[in-house]
C-alpha cells in the first residue's frame, strides 16, 4: 500500500484552455525546461500535438512528464517560479514527488514525474498508477507539431495506444482519455 498525499498550495479552478494562450505558454515553459533531460509532452498534450490537432479542444491543462531525479522539486521551482509560474499543487507517493502543477495566465502546467521500478517507469497519483516499460521513455524523439518541435516517447503510437486505446479517433469526452 502506498501513501499518496495531495497538497493544494494556491486555490485554482479547472477551465478549458484558451488554446492560443496555452500554446504560447507551452512553448515558453518548454524552452525554460531545456536544461532538464528526460522530459516529454504527455497525456492529452501529446495526443493532440501528435495527432496534428494542436491542443485538444476542452482540455484543461498542459501535460509534460519527465524521469524523476534527486532535487527535482527544487530544480523545477528554480526554473518556473522566477518565470512567473505559481506552484498550485503537489502530489507525493511515500514522500516522493509524482506531480507538480503550476499556473500562469490562467493556464495549468502539469509535470508528472516517473520513477524507475524494475523494468518500468512508474507514476502514482490519486487517479491511479501509470507504469510503462523503461524502453518507452529511455528513447525519446523530437517531432514537429503544430506548435513547434517537442519531445515524445520514442514509440509514440505505442504510448498513445497504451494510454488511450483507439487514440486516432477524437472523443467528445475527456473521460475517454483518462483510462490509464
Amino acid at each position: 500500500m502506498h501513501d499518496i498525499t495531495v497538497e493544494i498550495h494556491v486555490p485554482y479552478s479547472m477551465n478549458a484552455l484558451a488554446r492560443p494562450v496555452a500554446g504560447a505558454i507551452l512553448r515558453h515553459a518548454w524552452s525554460l525546461l531545456q536544461p532538464i533531460q528526460g522530459k516529454w509532452v504527455s497525456a492529452g498534450t501529446a495526443l493532440g500535438l501528435y495527432r496534428g490537432d494542436g491542443l485538444i479542444e476542452g482540455d484543461t491543462d498542459l501535460d509534460v512528464a519527465m524521469i524523476g531525479f534527486e532535487g527535482v522539486t527544487s530544480a523545477l521551482h528554480g526554473i518556473l517560479l522566477p518565470a512567473g509560474f505559481t506552484h498550485i499543487r503537489s502530489v507525493h507517493c511515500d514522500g516522493v514527488p509524482m506531480q507538480l502543477a503550476y499556473i500562469t495566465s490562467g493556464t495549468i502546467f502539469d509535470i508528472y514525474l516517473h520513477w524507475p521500478e524494475g523494468d518500468e517507469y512508474v507514476n502514482r497519483v490519486p487517479s491511479g498508477k501509470t507504469a510503462m516499460p523503461r524502453s518507452m521513455y529511455d528513447r525519446l524523439v523530437e517531432l514537429p507539431t503544430p506548435l513547434g518541435p517537442f519531445t515524445f516517447p520514442g514509440d509514440i503510437e505505442g504510448y498513445l495506444a497504451r494510454r488511450y486505446g483507439n487514440w486516432r479517433v477524437p472523443s467528445a469526452s475527456k473521460a475517454a482519455y483518462e483510462a490509464l
